[in-house]
Formats: structure tokens, C-alpha cells, sequence
């Protein structure tokens, strides 16, 4: 068994030049839809922009996932399709709404790999299974005024087990 011995840190107070002289003190810029921003600058000295709204921020592969999972669960006729409207593109949900088949064989999401093609775009893929059969999705996720929607999504299938679902 191995003892853990927390110990103190050391007072620091900066001496010198740095302690001398006074804070510089930025002009804050107003956002025009009100929100606060970060002054963030990268080593090179070059500003980053600056990020004004939640749907800005990319989504990680936990919630990803999630989305992919719901709309795996509108193809396969678990979910409503009305419940993932507000994450996908128009065009998406008519396909989805089209293309829902009935219950039967579930769709269940084994892994997720993500990658960045472009600014304002994720594209992911999956790993799906249904009953002992093991299937490939891919999905493109872009960022638009409303947030972050999935505008294309497929379940690649073999002929021979149905169509391919293409949404």
C-alpha cells in the first residue's frame, strides 16, 4: 500500500519588472446580438475568432452519437419523426419520413469516428448493428443560424438484405 502525503504550496508573488508595472487594460467590444466575448490570442499573437453563441461550438462524439442514435431509431421505426426534426435538414426529414420502415430488426450503434473536412462541417461515421448482421452509417453534420443539423445520413446495406437506406 502505497502512502499519500499532500504538502503546501509555497506563496508566489511576482518581484521585479512585471510586478511594477500597472494591468493593460483592453476596450471590450460589444457583440451585436449581445453576447460576451473571450479575448483569446494565439502564441503568434494573431486573434482567434471569437465565439458568440453556443451553436458555434462543434458538438463532441458523446452528443453526435446521441443524434445518430436517434435518427437510427426514426429509420427503424422506434421514434416518431417528428421528435428529431430540430437535428436534421428539411430535406433529411422528408426522406426520413418517406423512407421509416416498421418495426422489426433493430438498429443499435456499436462505434462513432469523427473527422473535420471544413469549417462549419463534421462528417462521422458508424459502426450498426442489426440482429447478427454488422452494418456501416455515415452522416454529415453543418453548422447553419439554428445550430449544428445532420444533413445527410445513410445505412449502407447489401442488396440482398433489403435496399439501400439512403435519408
Amino acid at each position: 500500500m502505497t502512502a499519500v502525503w499532500l504538502r503546501p504550496l509555497a506563496p508566489f508573488e511576482p518581484t521585479g519588472r512585471a510586478a511594477a508595472r500597472p494591468p493593460r487594460v483592453r476596450q471590450r467590444r460589444e457583440d451585436p446580438d449581445g453576447q460576451l466575448s473571450f479575448d483569446l490570442e494565439l502564441s503568434g499573437g494573431r486573434r482567434r475568432r471569437t465565439l458568440t453563441s453556443a451553436h458555434e461550438l462543434p458538438p463532441d462524439n458523446q452528443k453526435l452519437g446521441r443524434m445518430i442514435r436517434m435518427i437510427l431509431e426514426t429509420c427503424d421505426g422506434r421514434r416518431p419523426p417528428g421528435q428529431v426534426r430540430p437535428l436534421v435538414s428539411l430535406a433529411l426529414y422528408e426522406r426520413l419520413v418517406d423512407r421509416r420502415r416498421a418495426l422489426g430488426v433493430r438498429y443499435t450503434m456499436r462505434t462513432i469516428h469523427t473527422c473535420y473536412p471544413a469549417d462549419g462541417a463534421i462528417e462521422a461515421c458508424a459502426t450498426v448493428e442489426a440482429g447478427s448482421r454488422v452494418f456501416a452509417a455515415a452522416a454529415r453534420f453543418e453548422r447553419n443560424a439554428a445550430g449544428w443539423r445532420c444533413s445527410r445520413f445513410e445505412v449502407l446495406e447489401t442488396k440482398e438484405r433489403g435496399q439501400r437506406k439512403t435519408a
